[in-house]
């Protein structure tokens, strides 16, 4: 079968870097509507795609793979 795989770069946390802190990303994806806001950034690998944790009632604690390259146009 086909393999994925990616290495991750980044995990965010609270900091003073804006490319590396939690709160900055989550408002960037979420502002401009790239993201649910019910999803939540916690690293990105070395491509700048990103691992979600969501907490949407029905998914709550899921984790996602986000390939920016496969983003949709926002609508």
């Amino acid at each position: 079968g086909h393999t994925n795989e990616t290495l991750i770069d980044t995990f965010f946390g609270v900091d003073h870097k804006k490319e590396s802190d939690i709160k900055d990303i989550y408002n960037f994806y979420v502002s401009n509507k790239r993201t649910p806001s019910s999803t939540l950034p916690i690293a990105s690998d070395v491509a700048g795609n990103l691992v979600f944790l969501d907490f949407n009632k029905t998914t709550n604690g899921k984790i996602y793979f986000w390939d920016h390259e496969l983003e949709c146009e926002p609508t």
